[in-house]
């Protein structure tokens, strides 16, 4: 992941002031200037835990796919 801002690294770091986060994460798909993965963050340590935090949400989105898949 490069260093510094991304294509929407500046709505990002607007959200994670908005929302009064520690970290925030935009997934931009498509989007006018094409898709971005951003981090803005308040504190460089709660970017180190960022691999562990997306394997978890990776591992939930699976497990709800399988949900609607059964039902």
């Amino acid at each position: 992941m490069p260093i510094g801002p991304g294509k929407y690294g500046a709505r990002a770091a607007q959200l994670l002031r908005e929302v009064d986060a520690g970290l925030v994460v935009v997934i931009t798909l498509g989007g006018k200037d094409g898709p971005a993965f951003d981090v803005a963050s308040t504190d460089p340590a709660y970017v180190l835990e960022l691999p562990a935090i997306l394997r978890r949400t990776a591992d939930a989105v699976e497990a709800e796919n399988r949900l609607q898949k059964e039902s």
